[in-house]
C-alpha cells in the first residue's frame, strides 16, 4: 500500500527528521567555529575541568632573534611544571595566550616546538588560541606548528607544505643512519625549492648533515630533546637547530691559562663563545669531532655556503652576521639554538667547491 504523507503520522515523523538534521548542522557549525579558534595537544578534551593555572602569555614582538630576553623569558616560563594545571592524575595543561602576537619568527616556532615535544614527554601538553593578527596566523599555519598540534574536536590540522622538522631524542646523542638519511632528504628539499632540482651530491649532504650533526651534538645531554627545522620561502630556505641539553658554554672545557686570560676581557662569555667558534678549548667529554663540529659552522658562513648565522646558547647570542650585535643576555637559555639559511648562491658555492 502506498504511504499517504499528507496524514499526521508522516507529518510528526517528516517534522522530527527535520529537526534532527537541523541541529546535526547546528553543532558541525558549532564545532567548524572552535576549531578556527584554538589548537591543542590532547585527542579529546576533557569537558568541565577547570584550569587552576592563569595562561603564558605570548609576547606581541615574538622574534626570538631580535627580542631574545622578551622569548626567552616566555619559553622559560613554558619549561616550569608549576605553571601546568593537573587535569587527571596522570596529565597535565599549559594554556598559551597568542593572540596579542604581531610580529613572529622562525627561531621562536621551532624552540616552541622542541619545548612542546619534550614537555609532552613529561606529560605536559599545550593548549592554546591563534594570533589575531591574519599575517601572524599564516605564518603560525605554514611554520609547521600544527602538524603536531589537533583542534578542539580532536582532529589533526592539515600538514604544513612550506615546513619540516626532524625529532632527535638518542641516548648516545649522536645520529642514527636513518636520521642523517632524513636531514639529507631536507637538504635535496630545500635545493628542489631554490633551484627546481633536487641536488644529490654526496659532499654536499655532508656537509649539510655534519652542520646539523654538530649543532645538535655539542651539548653532551642525555634523553634531551633535539629538533632540527626547515621553513621554506621563495628565494631562501631557513634551518634552525635545537637542543635542550646544558648550552655549548657549560660544557666546553678550558685550560687555566685561558680562565686566568678571560679574567680581564669584557664580553667574557661572548669572547669564551667565539673562541669555541675558533677551536681553541674541547668539548668537556674529551670527543674531538665536537671542538671540529664547530669550526665546520663557521667555515660554512664563511664561504658563504649558508648565511644569515645565529647562535643563541646559555647567556649569549653570538650574531656572525654584525658581530657588534653578539652580547651577554640578562636571560640565560639551559640549551643551545642554532639558526641560518641558504639561498640559490649557497648552492652554488657548494656546488663550485664539489667541481674544485
Amino acid at each position: 500500500m502506498k504511504k499517504l504523507y499528507t496524514q499526521l503520522e508522516y507529518k510528526k515523523r517528516r517534522q522530527a527528521h527535520a529537526k534532527k538534521l537541523q541541529k546535526r548542522a547546528l553543532v558541525f557549525k558549532r564545532k567548524k567555529k572552535n576549531r578556527r579558534k584554538s589548537f591543542q595537544k590532547q585527542r579529546h578534551i576533557p569537558r568541565n575541568i577547570p584550569i587552576k593555572k592563569p595562561p603564558v602569555i605570548v609576547p606581541t614582538d615574538f622574534r626570538l632573534i631580535h627580542n631574545t630576553e622578551r622569548c626567552l623569558d616566555f619559553f622559560t616560563e613554558l619549561r616550569k611544571e608549576q605553571n601546568a594545571s593537573q587535569i587527571s592524575p596522570l596529565h597535565k595543561v599549559i594554556r598559551l595566550e597568542m593572540e596579542g602576537v604581531e610580529k613572529i619568527d622562525y627561531a621562536s616556532i621551532s624552540l616552541l616546538i622542541a619545548i612542546s615535544n619534550h614537555q609532552r614527554d613529561k606529560g605536559i601538553t599545550f593548549w592554546g588560541t591563534f594570533p589575531k593578527n591574519k599575517e601572524c596566523r599564516k605564518f603560525f599555519e605554514d611554520s609547521g606548528f600544527l602538524d603536531y598540534m589537533k583542534d578542539q574536536n580532536g582532529n589533526p590540522f592539515k600538514k604544513a607544505e612550506k615546513a619540516e622538522h626532524i625529532k632527535i631524542q638518542t641516548e648516545k646523542g649522536k645520529f642514527t643512519i636513518e636520521e642523517r638519511k632524513n636531514m639529507s632528504l631536507l637538504f635535496r628539499k630545500a635545493s628542489q625549492n631554490l633551484t627546481g632540482e633536487r641536488i644529490r651530491l654526496q659532499r654536499i649532504s655532508t656537509l649539510f648533515t655534519e652542520i646539523c650533526g654538530n649543532s645538535v651534538e655539542w651539548s653532551s645531554a642525555r634523553g634531551k630533546m633535539r629538533l632540527v627545522g626547515m621553513y621554506m620561502e621563495e628565494e631562501s630556505v631557513t634551518f634552525t637547530a635545537v637542543d635542550l641539553g646544558r648550552g655549548i658554554i657549560s660544557t666546553i672545557r678550558r685550560k687555566f691559562t685561558h680562565k686566568l686570560q678571560e679574567l680581564f676581557i669584557a664580553n667574557r662569555p661572548v669572547r669564551i663563545l667565539e673562541n669555541a667558534f675558533r677551536m681553541k678549548y674541547g668539548s668537556s667529554t674529551g670527543e674531538i669531532n665536537r671542538a671540529k663540529g664547530l669550526i665546520s659552522v663557521k667555515a660554512a658562513f664563511d664561504e658563504r655556503k649558508i648565511l644569515d648565522l645565529y647562535v643563541i646558547t646559555n647567556n649569549v647570542i653570538l650574531d656572525f652576521v654584525d658581530k657588534k650585535k653578539s652580547r651577554v643576555l640578562s636571560v640565560p637559555f639551559q640549551g643551545t639554538m642554532y639558526q641560518w639559511k641558504i639561498t640559490r648562491e649557497c648552492i652554488e658555492n657548494m656546488l663550485n667547491d664539489e667541481n674544485d
